[in-house]
């Protein structure tokens, strides 16, 4: 059976949706710098796997993409067009105009008898009208139920959630506006801002419910900029207002869940390293540790021996410093949270971690998959798109692990070879039997790779300050295995409604410290990975991994805004010590010619 899927977004989403399907072999691609040929995409048999995910098999031709694109996009030589089978043309502009368009998206479905519909990232994968139209038009979406999204997805929805299941969450209010004037707003606004303030002090953040991505966010630190709070916009109704936690890890976790009231949890990532509340460096698995125990995990491979490790201490410390435990709570809250809300999909559930206290918070949930999805991949050996599609054909998901005994045999403890048998079958060591589901996936920990960095590349310089151009990348990371990366353009021009965001890289390591040294490795080498006519903050970026304080793992979300401070005066003394040396080595170049030597 066909199924004609809609890619309803563009840049690094929509390409990485497509390599997840495709399973591309994109790095090789990326060696050569050439424009790609759309013809001949699907039939050179070297740039395609046999498409079997967790045992599920496909034939080559049963998916067929169809994307949009702006004029932007074709004359900029984003990658993803050259892969797509179908191009719908879109109208230019902001995101509300084509790839947030719910109206525009449910008449190109029904014009181009689509059966389901993709959203990635940004535009409308948060948007729960895109699902409620899609079901009133029949066409499926890879994602959550309308209710599902609009439950988890609005912030103060997810947080009275929370409270009612009793998960910690920090201090907040909401400000709803019922047919109030713009000076009323403001006026409210304030009121209520300042009986905050009375209670839990400053700092305070005040958001917009449906914000998203770092947007919509305001900090408030004193009554000068409580002053400041002058503008609310006018199709807002409801605000929040929450505790600024200072000093935090901002953890989050990978959730899936099936029709079937299965959910997993496939570990965590720490996305604490940002800037404006944008992440730069994400990692996996997350490293929760106090200072006390920071020798254990330096020298452990991965979060599971962590806990291993951890056992004596926790006999011999059974106190509020317990971070295993901590995290476990983590996993155990999300998996609450997805199940009480019906959620089916991929989420991320995030929390913010106070190391000094071991005190954490519910922070926010995602209902769609994040850009830094690939850690968890790597870890794994899976693809989330994949994945997401596999729900929404009702597939069940099951999670597996090896014990001991089957480490050297390193295959799935339960076979799912034949889609159609639904016999039972033991496992290797004989201990338990596994129900062999038909349209059933398996997954399992990829023990070979046990720590994964991600890298952000942004249309931004060293001093975070955003810039445009038309870059020419060349990399040879395909030569590594130890590194994957990706581009939404090699040779093309970032246009101004383009997402800031063109590539990514992940780099591995056997533990933590030698992830940080290969990433470091990586963006000294002149051939790995070569940027040209656009600045970029990967000079930053080396200078963060550098930094004892990232190294020994005792940094916060407002880390890099400090780092950046050191970065921008070490580069400042730089500059003047070679301009001191260019001087004296003209003065010396003149007195040579004087001399005649």
């Amino acid at each position: 059976m066909q199924h004609r899927i809609l890619i309803a977004n563009n840049g690094l989403s929509a390409l990485k949706f497509i390599l997840s399907i495709k399973k591309i072999d994109h790095n090789k691609k990326y060696n050569k710098c050439e424009k790609l040929n759309k013809k001949n995409n699907y039939d050179n048999k070297k740039d395609l796997i046999d498409k079997k995910f967790c045992g599920a098999s496909f034939d080559k031709n049963e998916f067929v993409l169809i994307g949009m694109a702006t004029s932007e996009d074709i004359d900029g030589n984003y990658l993803y067009i050259n892969y797509l089978d179908e191009i719908i043309h879109v109208e230019s502009g902001p995101s509300e105009k084509n790839f947030g368009n719910i109206e525009l998206i449910a008449k190109i479905a029904i014009e181009k008898n689509i059966d389901m519909v993709y959203p990635g990232w940004g535009h409308a994968s948060e948007n729960y009208k895109l699902p409620e139209k899609l079901s009133e038009l029949g066409i499926k979406f890879i994602g959550p139920s309308k209710d599902a999204m609009e439950m988890v997805g609005d912030k103060i929805g997810s947080l009275k959630l929370c409270e009612k299941l009793k998960i910690p969450t920090v201090p907040w209010q909401s400000i709803t506006f019922t047919n109030k004037h713009k000076q009323e707003k403001n006026n409210c606004i304030k009121d209520v801002l300042s009986n905050f303030i009375d209670k839990y002090k400053y700092p305070i953040m005040l958001k917009t419910s449906s914000s998203g991505g770092g947007e919509g966010i305001t900090t408030i630190r004193n009554q000068h900029d409580l002053e400041m709070i002058e503008k609310t916009p006018a199709n807002i109704d409801e605000l929040f207002v929450c505790k600024l936690i200072e000093e935090a890890r901002h953890i989050e976790m990978q959730v899936i869940a099936d029709n079937h009231k299965n959910v997993i949890i496939l570990g965590g990532r720490d996305c604490t390293l940002q800037r404006r509340y944008q992440k730069l460096i994400e990692e996996s698995p997350p490293v929760i540790v106090s200072k006390r125990n920071k020798h254990k995990i330096n020298n452990s491979k991965n979060e599971e021996e962590f806990h291993r490790t951890d056992k004596s201490m926790k006999e011999k410390n059974k106190s509020k410093h317990d971070n295993t435990r901590v995290y476990h709570l983590m996993k155990k809250y999300s998996k609450k949270l997805i199940l009480s809300s019906n959620y089916i999909g991929v989420a991320t559930v995030e929390f913010l971690y106070l190391p000094k206290s071991n005190e954490f918070y519910f922070l926010e949930i995602n209902s769609r998959v994040q850009v830094e999805h690939p850690c968890t991949e790597i870890r794994y050996d899976i693809e989330i798109p994949v994945i997401q599609l596999l729900i929404a054909l009702d597939y069940k998901i099951i999670k597996e692990t090896i014990k001991k005994k089957d480490k050297k045999n390193k295959c799935n403890t339960a076979k799912i070879n034949d889609r159609d048998n639904n016999k039972k079958e033991k496992t290797k060591d004989d201990t338990k039997t596994v129900n062999n589901y038909s349209n059933t996936i398996i997954i399992k920990k990829n023990k070979t790779k046990q720590h994964v960095i991600g890298i952000r590349i942004i249309a931004e310089d060293n001093n975070f300050n955003p810039v445009t151009g038309n870059p020419s990348i060349e990399t040879n990371i395909y030569k590594n295995n130890n590194i994957y990366a990706y581009f939404s353009l090699l040779n093309g021009k970032l246009n101004k409604y383009a997402d800031s965001q063109y590539g990514h890289i992940f780099i591995t390591g056997k533990n933590r410290r030698a992830a940080i040294n290969n990433c470091i490795k990586f963006l000294e080498s002149n051939t790995n990975l070569k940027i040209r006519y656009i600045d970029t903050h990967l000079e930053f970026i080396k200078y963060v991994l550098q930094s004892k304080i990232f190294r020994e793992n005792e940094y916060y979300t407002d880390t890099a805004e400090k780092i950046k401070k050191e970065f921008i005066n070490k580069k400042r003394y730089d500059n003047i010590d070679n301009y001191k040396n260019d001087k004296d080595l003209k003065i010396i170049n003149d007195i040579d010619r004087k001399s005649g030597s």
